[in-house]
């Protein structure tokens, strides 16, 4: 602990092996406020791109721990270097073959670490994309706007299939996916936002009402009929939403 509190203070030298190690054993510490703490430290007393460090970071990704995975996640985020090919390619070959937590763990790694549009993370997320696991899905959702290029036909279609799923919080994210990647006039994207916005949960319809006013082409009539019932919502906030969207 001593070690981690003089790295955090930049009173460790940097590349120091015996103090990567520590700062790096300190993730799996019960504590959150420790294990964020060695996320600070760890730029500090390490180089970025630290094969050494990056290596352990990667191995933490299959602890047992949520707490510790999270603070893995972070941690690559300030080590490694952004677009890095072997650290990207290790990440994908968790993905497809390791258990469902330390799955989750590595895509939303893959946020940190790789560029939009690099070689084989899209391929991969399209992969697990029809996952049913919750924490698989959910980090596909979050990771999938950052990664596509705007318009891109396999992500959009991905998100576009999820505004059906079961589960309220699916058809959220899927309806954000449709908003961060659609080019405004998209009709497939324009319909299938028309049909969220009448979904039963109001958190689903609210984000789609703000959706269609970014996405949809100005003078569609569905998609003013749509913003009309909106405003006579029986929840404030997707009213709120439907008035924004006529302004």
């Amino acid at each position: 602990m001593q070690v981690l509190l003089k790295a955090r203070r930049g009173l460790v030298e940097r590349g120091s092996r015996e103090a990567i190690i520590q700062v790096c054993s300190c993730l799996e510490h019960p504590e959150r406020y420790v294990r964020g703490a060695a996320v600070e430290a760890l730029p500090k007393v390490c180089q970025r791109g630290d094969r050494e460090a990056i290596s352990t970071l990667l191995a933490l990704l299959q602890n047992a721990q949520d707490g510790t995975r999270d603070a893995a996640v972070e941690a690559l985020g300030v080590v490694a270097l952004k677009g890095d090919v072997e650290t990207v390619n290790k990440l994908l070959s968790m993905i497809k073959t390791a258990n469902n937590a330390t799955r989750a763990s590595a895509i939303l790694a893959l946020h940190k670490v790789a560029d939009r549009g690099q070689a084989g993370v899209v391929e991969m997320l399209m992969v697990v994309a029809g996952s049913e696991d919750g924490g698989v899905k959910s980090a596909v959702q979050q990771v999938l706007p950052h990664l596509a290029g705007k318009g891109d036909t396999r992500a959009l279609a991905a998100f576009n299939q999820d505004t059906q799923h079961e589960s309220p919080r699916v058809r959220l994210g899927a309806v954000i996916g449709l908003s961060a990647l659609s080019d405004r006039g998209d009709r497939s994207t324009t319909e299938a936002l028309v049909q969220a916005a009448q979904d039963i949960d109001s958190s689903v319809r609210k984000a789609a009402v703000w959706a269609l006013a970014a996405i949809a082409p100005r003078g569609d009539k569905a998609v003013i009929r749509q913003i009309a019932l909106a405003l006579e919502d029986p929840i404030a906030d997707v009213r709120v939403a439907g008035v924004s969207a006529i302004l």
